[in-house]
């Protein structure tokens, strides 16, 4: 449970960015994954580390194949992982809920373009409009919830 960093509005956990070992878990873990960027853990729990292309609500739905299948999938990990993320208004939609309560978001930040580190905080935070606190989902580690935020 304690690498459990929030649910997806697919009913899927997300885990934080880390893996066995304390290492990058989408570089370290990639080749275990499906197209939908998710994969069970030793204990059989279904979930995510990073932004998901099937988690988007409407996106198609069929059995993925393994991303190592897929060239584009392993080579070039943030445009495939942003696939049918196409909505760049409000920062992409929503991917989910972190466990502190606060949304969690696509991958653009407020101009509609891919976050970038001077968008967020340390713990892929930031601040909206009126105030409120969420998560970023960033194609770069910690990719979703990096810490319990705000941070500096």
């Amino acid at each position: 449970m304690t690498t459990v960093a929030g649910v997806a509005i697919t009913g899927g956990a997300i885990f934080n960015g880390l893996a066995a070992g304390s290492v990058d878990a989408v570089t370290g873990e990639l080749e275990t994954m499906d197209k939908c960027l998710s994969h069970s853990s030793p204990m059989g729990d279904l979930h995510y580390h990073s932004l998901s292309p099937c988690a988007k609500i409407g996106s198609k739905t069929e059995k993925p194949a393994l991303c190592n299948s897929d060239t584009d999938c392993v080579d070039q990990f943030g445009s495939f992982a942003t696939l049918g993320w196409d909505t760049k208004t409000n920062y992409g939609g929503v991917f989910g809920i972190a466990r502190d309560g606060h949304v969690i978001y696509g991958p653009y930040n407020k101009q509609g373009e891919i976050w970038n580190c001077e968008d967020h905080d340390v713990c892929n935070g930031f601040f909206l409009d009126d105030g409120s606190y969420a998560y970023a989902s960033t194609i770069t580690f910690p990719y979703i919830v990096g810490c319990w935020g705000p941070g500096p």
